[in-house]
């Protein structure tokens, strides 16, 4: 059995070299305003939250509503609207002309040269051509309309959104439609609101 000074001296041995090695020792883990890699991986997979570094901001908007509350929106979609009536119109007009083109020289049939049934049987042919013609660019002409109409409006609020992005210090601001979870605060749809006046 060791004497009771022996004892004393390997104490305090090994209470030196604890103080030592906790001094020196690196920490397992430290906390930094940027997380690297690492960390966002390591967190990720504890399912704890991924801190935002320091000084960055994000923001995110619905670009969709935001179109939707726009005065200039709304004054485009009744001139498409009225766009798309006009093309209607003209096509119900000429389908009603080939209708009643083919009920006259059906109920005409027996009095009519041949020669001059091949003449209608030409302009039914060319209705025809020029109804399917009316129908297959509809829908095209009036997406047209609506770009021309629309590229003004996307301008602006584009112009917008950047202008207050920079005025804020936003490195990012996303559409609400590529967000799977965003916070509300992050929601920079006001600031737009009350930039172009809308209430």
């Amino acid at each position: 059995m060791k004497s009771t000074p022996s004892r004393i001296l390997l104490l305090l041995i090994v209470v030196c070299f604890t103080i030592v090695s906790c001094r020196t020792k690196t920490p397992e883990t430290t906390t930094t305003d940027t997380p690297t890699v690492g960390d966002s991986t390591q967190a990720l997979k504890e399912g704890t939250q991924v801190p935002t570094p320091a000084g960055l901001k994000y923001g995110y908007l619905n670009s969709l509503q935001l179109l939707s509350l726009m005065p200039e929106t709304k004054a485009a979609d009744k001139k498409i609207a009225e766009y798309a009536r006009k093309k209607e119109s003209a096509y119900a007009d000429l389908l009603k002309k080939y209708q009643n083109k083919i009920q006259d020289l059906q109920s005409r049939a027996n009095d009519i040269p041949p020669v001059e049934m091949e003449k209608h049987g030409k302009e039914i042919a060319a209705m025809e051509e020029q109804l399917q013609d009316m129908q297959m660019r509809a829908d095209s002409d009036i997406s047209k309309e609506k770009e021309k109409l629309y590229e003004p409006i996307l301008a602006k609020a584009d112009s917008v959104v950047k202008q207050i992005g920079k005025e804020n210090g936003y490195i990012f601001i996303y559409d609400a439609a590529a967000l799977l979870y965003a916070d509300t605060t992050l929601n920079i749809l006001p600031l737009v609101k009350e930039r172009m006046g809308i209430k």
